[in-house]
């Protein structure tokens, strides 16, 4: 016996229930993005409401046309759509407790935000690329 089993009810051991030790990693990926997001989003909102804000169509192309401006968006773009798919996950497995409808809400939010980060990549590579 295990030296935490004397610590389990009964119940607890004949169902077998304890931790699943797979936490660690989303929960670290959590906490990479979100140390990521914070430089990206300063640079973001910095970017959006100084730089382009007031700036005419022409001016925010020629400011998107920039490849460490475009490089940066599209990390941004990854990044926070990778955050809020992990984040949207842990909301999911927490309060929808059906597995089938656990499931496919966790599979359609990943192919939601993976279509919506594709879309928004390709927008910025459009306008980089000038086409």
């Amino acid at each position: 016996m295990n030296q935490n089993e004397g610590l389990k009810s009964d119940l607890a051991r004949v169902r077998g229930l304890g931790s699943a030790k797979s936490g660690t990693g989303h929960w670290v990926g959590m906490h990479y993005t979100s140390l990521a997001l914070v430089p990206l989003g300063v640079w973001f909102a910095f970017s959006m409401f100084i730089c382009i804000g007031t700036a005419d169509y022409a001016a925010a192309r020629a400011w998107f046309q920039s490849p460490i401006n475009s490089a940066l968006m599209i990390l941004f773009i990854l990044v926070g759509a990778h955050h809020a798919v992990s984040g949207l996950q842990v909301v999911v497995e927490d309060y929808i407790h059906a597995p089938f409808c656990k499931h496919a809400k966790i599979i359609g939010t990943r192919f939601l935000f993976a279509a919506l980060a594709v879309l928004a990549t390709l927008s910025v590579l459009k306008i980089f690329l000038g086409l």
